[in-house]
């Protein structure tokens, strides 16, 4: 597993066997359940209920009829449709047309409006809805953004009545990037107004002047969640309450913090009660609670807990899952205990630049307080970071003694940079999976992309050390732009006790619990049974899969919180078998077997004879042991797409469920969020891995005829089957092709009569007069074989083959297996095997039966390279096929060879240019490799189970022969003994118009070409001007712009309207013999006007470049170099640039400037050709800095600390505007002149 300290949930911990004496809530009180009273008073719509009434039912068989497979969950409180989706497409076809949805529907709505195809749906099944989409009209978008990753669009509207929300009163839907809408949520009620007048009264007097106030709520809740509380005890702590919510924060004894706002509840579809919102966390409890009081009554009606249980700056800290790192862990219990291992020291800005531009810590700070957390101690558990508790590093590196033996008093410093460090990886690594800003991630800072500022993760180590906090874990997270809490407690297992802030697993898993409520359900929060249990099992999945490494055994057993649990119940517990659950995790039955029955006290098994954890007990129902249910689940389908694509296929499932956490509704059940993962996989992939995931969803039981109670009960039907058109897909073995089946009766899937020994399909069952097809569509051109059985009468009932519609191929009578080869022409095609009876008699087995159905495209098709010439030869051919690919279409594969064979393809193409391509090889390792070739000289190769893997090399100018060899050795196959090559593609890197776009074009060869190749330019551009007509280009790989070869070099203008480049975060950028000028950052869409002509928040190198008349309103009139950032200067020479501060250039990280010449340039305000923040360095050797003009520093505006900025060998002199060229300290080298005087 990966090392790297992560969460996961001990909280809450679960009922634990007498045997020890855990909490099972904290401080030893019995848990405080969550309740909502409308439950118990309210006669809910039940889906049933809710089609059998007019318009519903209309409106839903409609729906249905346009889209059979369409699922309709009916929220059980308000009547709404909780979760309209299809687990095997989307609800309508792209730009919102097609699918469930007529195009005049889509027409109605106008063409510009963003949420075309959420309206169209709505007004075509309003019936469905009680409303239509003007809704959305008088709602509040609370969330609105487009994932990088797949293009999918969020959209989530709040329902509002007198600018007050209502409670989970969400629409939220998700669209494709081609307008695809995907599936859609609602918890809106038809007519608010109405709700509301009919159960408040004079709404306008309640609303002026609530019966109950907000300190009385406060008062109430705080009994409702045990504290001993009166009003009169109860303070403001803002001055006036806020906006029509009424929002306010107050003190009181017993409570931590507490937030009051009003808040409309819907008690049922037509009648909203007025409400306090009341956001607390009980001291004695130390847990955060949401209770809604009655602001006419005073009663509390629900109850919803929010905390779940269980510049590069250096820091020394255990990178791997705990200080005795072992997962996978024992194969069966055992009771000994791995070796400790060291600490690192790491040195690091963060994991990830564009997560984190700032880094973890910002410029002048050195301690552990950064914009994604605040790591400290609260050793007596008030929430507040005791003084002096966050450690100073030492010219920020963060190193302090650790001596596991003493108590975790004396390394207190030790364990809040351990704990900082693990929730910055949590943060950068999820905000890579798509928890960004605008999902509602954790940040003081959001830099403009959306979302709430101020909530990074308030993170309390050895929390409650001097109150006896034992034994557990938390996290609480309120909305966003409220910062979460995590609490880390020791362990009292052994002597000394354990320092949770060291078990990475627990860690993550406690974060995790923060990326499931803020993205589950469009961030309302989580409270239902099954939800609360998949918060659990989430929490466990990203705290091993996180950590998780490629070497590990795909299906180990994994104990997850094992180095926490070591000697929890004295030295005979066997803590890295079990960990903190029942079970290990792992794919093998025999060590896991928990299945969807599991969650369902009515029908749990006992798993007799299978050994189980003797400290965790509790019910089925239990979160943490329903959690465990969803996270064997989900590890199944990991080790499932590990086995597919390699280890890869534990990011691609970390993403899948990611995307699968925004797809839910709110507060999904175990199925619902089983078919958001297939819907995220239909998005991202286009349902490429439908097969492996609906087979470990299967196996724990929720295959595909499952059922379940809503969210929250834990009442299940369980069920092991795969949908029919994925079973029929294995059975004719062409899982990449998606199949249909109809007539009078469906084809099935059976293992009696096959022509491969494995399974195969069978017409369904007919009578007289009575058909039984099997259909696909597929892409042309190419080869498709098959083969094929009947037993039916002679000459009258058929099994027939039709493409289109028309038969080329039939059978009758008793006629074995036999192959069929069929040309498929170029684009889709329906193909058809049906089989038919005639008006009467039925003879032999009347039946049809197809197997082994293969499709073959050529070979440039397979490679999607169809613009080039292939040939194919050696001692068998390369050939396309459609089992194995990159693009889950087709690619090439090696031909069949023995041993000292080889097989290649190859293609000529001229340069110059780059090749790319993905390729993967399973071989015998170090004998048989996959090799490619340029002009007979081996570029590289591959060998072993080598996976796909992206390639791009270099084409000179010229043509040239590029070739892929399959070769094996004289002795021995391993694996599948072949190569494969897709995606193939040359793109030219030269540069020939000066077009802003287009072929040949600047920005098209920079979105083209792959990482780290150069582009050049046509020698008839030397000294060519391009102008941007379309804003700046953005630079997002590593690359290298070079003119060189130019003597006029290339001027790249900016049209006095817009930046030249944006180099982002992580990507490295040379430039080379160019101009860059009359450039302006005004409009720019990245931090709009700064670096007037590049924005660099990655690396750059300038070599020979002139940057001239560009100007920035705010900072660095032609660069701005970010924090923490380098660029580098050759010979370059900046003029006539001009800002308020940094005329030419404002440096906030790392400046190196070699024979440059600084002339010209205006700082409006200081720094008049350069400027320097306070923590940035910069270094001029060989310089000139003249004729620059500023009122604070003419020439340089520099730190006051010398040590940052070193001037060598330069001259600094006749820069106006201020008395002194230099504002500033710094250290001379060389000979240094300034107005004839030494520096």
């Amino acid at each position: 597993m990966k090392k790297i300290a992560f969460l996961i949930n001990l909280t809450v911990v679960m009922a634990f066997a007498a045997t020890v004496a855990f909490a099972d809530g904290p401080s030893g009180k019995p848990e405080l359940p969550n309740f909502d009273k409308r439950t118990a008073v309210t006669n809910a719509v039940s889906p049933a209920k809710a089609v059998g009434l007019d318009p519903r039912k209309a409106a839903h068989d409609q729906l249905r009829a346009r889209l059979p497979e369409v699922s309709v969950d009916t929220d059980p409180i308000v009547g709404s449709p909780k979760y309209i989706s299809s687990n095997r497409g989307f609800l309508s076809g792209a730009a919102g047309t097609g699918g469930a949805v007529p195009a005049v529907a889509v027409e109605a709505i106008p063409a510009t409006d963003t949420n075309r195809a959420v309206k169209a749906f709505l007004n075509e099944y309003q019936g469905l809805f009680g409303h239509n989409a003007t809704v959305l009209d008088a709602a509040k978008v609370e969330r609105d953004y487009v994932d990088a990753h797949n293009g999918m669009r969020t959209t989530v509207w709040r329902q509002q009545l007198d600018g007050i929300d209502l409670f989970e009163g969400i629409l939220k839907a998700h669209v494709t990037k081609k307008g695809e809408l995907i599936n859609l949520a609602s918890h809106f009620i038809a007519d608010p107004t109405a709700a509301a007048d009919k159960a408040v009264g004079d709404r306008a007097a309640v609303l002026a002047n609530p019966p109950i106030s907000a300190a009385q709520a406060v008062a109430n809740a705080g009994q409702n969640v045990g504290e001993q509380l009166s009003v009169e005890a109860v303070a403001p702590k803002d001055a006036e309450p806020e906006g029509s919510q009424r929002r306010q924060q107050f003190t009181a004894p017993g409570l931590n913090e507490a937030t009051a706002k009003l808040v409309w509840l819907p008690m049922d579809g037509t009648t909203l009660r007025l409400c306090w919102d009341v956001l607390l966390v009980s001291r004695s409890r130390g847990e955060m609670f949401t209770v809604l009081v009655d602001a006419q009554t005073g009663e509390a009606v629900v109850r919803i807990c929010r905390t779940a249980y269980a510049t590069p700056a250096s820091y020394r800290v255990f990178t791997s899952d705990s200080p005795t790192p072992f997962s996978p862990g024992w194969s069966t219990p055992n009771t000994n205990q791995p070796a400790q291992v060291a600490r690192s020291l790491v040195t690091l800005t963060s994991i990830s630049d564009f997560a984190s531009p700032n880094g973890w810590i910002n410029d002048g700070v050195s301690n552990t307080i950064g914009n994604n957390v605040d790591a400290h101690l609260d050793w007596d558990n008030d929430n507040v970071a005791d003084p002096g508790s966050r450690p100073i590093g030492t010219n920020r590196v963060f190193d302090f003694p650790l001596n596991l033996t003493q108590e975790p008093s004396t390394y207190s410093n030790a364990a809040v940079v351990q704990l900082f460090y693990l929730n910055n990886f949590m943060h950068d690594k999820l905000y890579d999976l798509g928890f960004t800003e605008a999902a509602g991630n954790f940040q003081t800072t959001n830099f403009g992309r959306g979302g709430l500022d101020n909530d990074a993760v308030q993170a309390d180590a050895q929390d409650g050390i001097l109150v006896g906090r034992a034994n557990n874990a938390n996290f609480s997270t309120p909305g966003d732009g409220s910062p979460p809490r995590m609490q880390m407690f020791l362990w009292n297992g052994p002597t000394p006790d354990i320092d949770g802030d060291f078990d990475a697993e627990v860690v993550l898993h406690e974060y995790t619990h923060g990326l499931s409520t803020r993205l589950v359900g469009g961030g309302v929060g989580i409270s239902a049974s099954q939800t609360r249990g998949m918060g659990e099992g989430w929490g466990d999945f990203y705290g091993i899969a996180l950590l998780a490494e490629a070497g590990d055994n795909v299906n180990g057993c994994w104990a997850r919180g094992g180095y926490s649990r070591t000697g929890i119940s004295g030295p005979t517990f066997a803590n890295y078998y079990f960990g903190g659950r029942r079970y290990p995790y792992s794919t093998q039955l025999s060590k896991n077997p928990l299945t969807f029955k599991d969650i369902d006290p009515t029908q749990a098994s006992s798993h007799a004879g299978i050994p189980s954890s003797p400290i965790v007990g509790g019910t089925a129902d239990e979160v943490h042991n329903a959690g465990e249910v969803w996270c064997a689940t989900l590890w199944e389908a990991r080790a499932n797409l590990i086995t597919k694509y390699g280890f890869p296929g534990n990011q691609l499932m970390l993403q899948l469920v990611t995307d699968g956490m925004k797809l839910s509704p709110v507060n999904p059940n175990f199925l619902q969020a089983r078919d958001a993962i297939l819907q995220a996989d239909l998005i991202h992939n286009e349902g490429a891995n439908l097969l492996e995931l609906w087979q470990a969803f299967a196996k724990r039981g929720m295959g595909n005829s499952a059922t379940s109670s809503v969210a929250t009960a834990n009442l299940v039907f369980e069920a092991f089957d795969l949908p029919p058109y994925i079973e029929l897909a294995v059975a004719v073995d062409a899982p990449t092709l998606t199949w249909n089946s109809g007539g009078t009766a469906n084809w099935f899937t059976q293992t009696a009569i096959t022509h491969d020994s494995g399974d195969a399909a069978q017409s369904g069952d007919v009578a007289d007069n009575q058909s039984s097809y099997l259909e696909t569509t597929i892409t042309g051109p190419g080869t498709l074989t098959f083969w094929w059985k009947v037993s039916s009468e002679p000459t009258h009932d058929k099994l027939l083959f039709a493409m289109d519609g028309n038969t080329s191929n039939s059978i009758a009578g008793v006629v074995d297996w036999q192959p069929i080869t069929a040309t498929v022409p170029a684009g889709s095609h329906t193909l058809r095997w049906t089989y038919s009876k005639d008006f009467s008699i039925s003879a032999n087995a009347d039946a049809g039966w197809v197997d082994q159905i293969s499709f073959a495209p050529p070979l440039a098709v397979a490679l999607d390279a169809t613009n080039l010439t292939w040939t194919t030869g050696g001692s068998a051919n390369w050939a396309g096929q459609i089992g194995t690919t990159r693009d889950s279409v087709d690619a090439a594969q090696s031909g069949a060879i023995t041993n000292s064979q080889t097989s290649y393809m190859e293609t000529t193409v001229v340069g110059p240019g780059v090749v790319s391509f993905w390729w993967k090889v399973s071989s015998e390792l170090g004998y048989d490799f996959l090799y490619f070739s340029l002009d007979g000289n081996i570029s590289n190769s591959i060998s072993g189970s080598v996976n796909w893997q992206l390639a791009s090399y270099a084409v000179p100018v010229g043509s040239h022969t590029l070739r892929w060899t399959y070769t094996k050795d004289f002795t021995f196959s391993v694996g599948a003994d072949a190569g494969w090559v897709d995606q193939v593609a040359v793109w030219p890197s030269m540069v020939t118009v000066t077009n802003d776009s287009g072929p040949g074009s600047l920005r098209q060869m920079i979105a083209d070409l792959p990482e780290g190749h150069t582009i050049t330019f046509a020698p008839n551009l030397s000294g060519a001007t391009i102008t941007l007509t379309t804003g700046q280009i953005p630079l997002s790989r590593d690359c290298t712009l070079d003119a060189s070869a130019l003597p006029g070099g290339i001027i790249i203008s900016g049209n006095g309207a817009s930046r030249a480049f944006y180099v982002q975060p992580g990507v490295t950028t040379v430039l080379n013999n160019l101009t860059i000028t009359n450039c302006n950052a005004a409009t720019a869409p990245q931090l709009a006007g700064y670096g007037g002509g590049i924005l660099m928040e990655g690396e750059l190198n300038l070599t020979n470049c002139t940057l001239a008349n560009n100007s920035a309103s705010i900072l660095g009139g032609a660069i701005l170099i970010r924090a923490n950032r380098a660029a580098t200067f050759e010979n370059c020479t900046l003029l006539q640039n001009s800002a308020p501060t940094g005329g030419a250039i404002m440096d906030e990280g790392n400046l190196t400037a070699n024979n440059s010449t600084f002339w010209g340039n205006t700082g409006t305000t200081s720094g008049g050709a350069i400027g320097l923040s306070s923590t940035a360095t910069a270094i001029l050797n060989f310089c000139t800095v003249s004729s620059n003009s500023s009122p604070v520093g003419s020439g340089l505006d520099l730190p006051a600390n010398a040590a940052l900025t070193t001037i060598s060998n330069s001259i600094i002199a006749a820069n106006s505007g201020s008395s002194s060229n230099i504002a500033g300290a710094f250290t001379p080298k060389g000979v240094n002149l300034t107005n004839g005087n030494p520096l």
